[in-house]
């Protein structure tokens, strides 16, 4: 979930080009075309509001890795959409993983109390890690959360773009 972000994209592409032999589905919001066109994987609806649609989606998940908005940005998962995805997980589920942002423990502290004071970011994705943690507690024997700080395109994903574009 959140194939539609530029880490999404990028960790689809890698697991696509492995040739390890993944399977790999990407939920999407838009699956029939935007940035889920050009994944490589199969792609399935992302519907989180839609419990049945989301079960469908989910079936045969024996992992999920969840890119949330909070870490990635645009097309990362929501974190009302995550709780609903957490939900729906099916028992076959055995590993979580939840992407997610420095700074969630820290709030009270520069520079997280500046990135914090306008809406709460770190104070909703500390939430949406706290959920995930409680769910996957209750019924998954693996789970992790991975915390990185900004990210940005790599130097050589800018660069070929640029070039491309004179």
């Amino acid at each position: 979930v959140g194939a539609e972000s530029e880490l999404g994209a990028a960790l689809c592409d890698a697991l696509a080009a492995s040739g390890e032999g993944w399977e790999v589905a990407a939920l999407c919001t838009e699956p029939e075309g935007g940035a889920a066109a050009a994944l490589g994987v199969e792609v399935r609806p992302f519907s989180p509001f839609t419990p049945s649609a989301l079960a469908r989606s989910l079936s045969d998940a024996d992992a999920v890795l969840v890119l949330s908005e909070g870490a990635c940005g645009s097309g990362g998962a929501e974190p009302k959409a995550v709780g609903r995805l957490l939900k729906a997980l099916p028992a076959r589920t055995r590993r979580l993983l939840l992407v997610s942002t420095h700074g969630v423990d820290r709030t009270n502290t520069l520079p997280f109390s500046m990135e914090n004071m306008f809406g709460g970011k770190l104070d909703k994705q500390r939430a949406l890690e706290q959920e995930a943690l409680l769910a996957a507690r209750k019924a998954l024997p693996g789970h992790s959360i991975a915390r990185f700080g900004k990210l940005k395109p790599s130097p050589r994903a800018s660069s070929s773009s640029a070039s491309s574009s004179s």
